[in-house]
Order: structure tokens, then sequence, then C-alpha cells
């Protein structure tokens, strides 16, 4: 069992949360656990198919396939 000051902790951060809700991207309520960690994967997977980290990762391949259609 958490302690009373664990508790404040706890309230204390969660009021600093909601009162940013704003400055978020994504909120993930846990009020299910499975749902909350399907939410994270979700964002996750989505990060990792934005163009930034998707051109970063197959750079080689990218070049590769744009340099093949426009050499003639």
């Amino acid at each position: 069992m958490d302690t009373k000051k664990i508790i404040e902790t706890r309230i204390k951060e969660a009021t600093y949360e909601v009162n940013h809700i704003y400055d978020y991207d994504y909120i993930i309520i846990n009020d299910n656990f499975k749902k909350a960690s399907e939410d994270l994967c979700s964002i996750v997977r989505s990060n990792r198919l934005k163009s930034d980290y998707q051109i970063r990762k197959n750079l080689d391949l990218i070049k590769s396939f744009t340099l093949k259609n426009f050499i003639f």
C-alpha cells in the first residue's frame, strides 16, 4: 500500500498534467490497463511510421529506389 506522501505526490503530478492537457500530443487515460497499454503501443507504432523516422531508418533503400528511377 502506498504511503500518504506517495499518494500526495501522485495527486500533485496528476493535477499538473491535467492543467497542462493542451501541451500534450497524446493523452492516455489509464482507467483500463489493457486499453491504455494498447493505446501506448499505437502511439509508438504511429511515431515509427512518421516520414522523418522512416527516412532516417531506410535512407539507403530510398536513395537506391529514387536513383534507379531518375537515371536515363
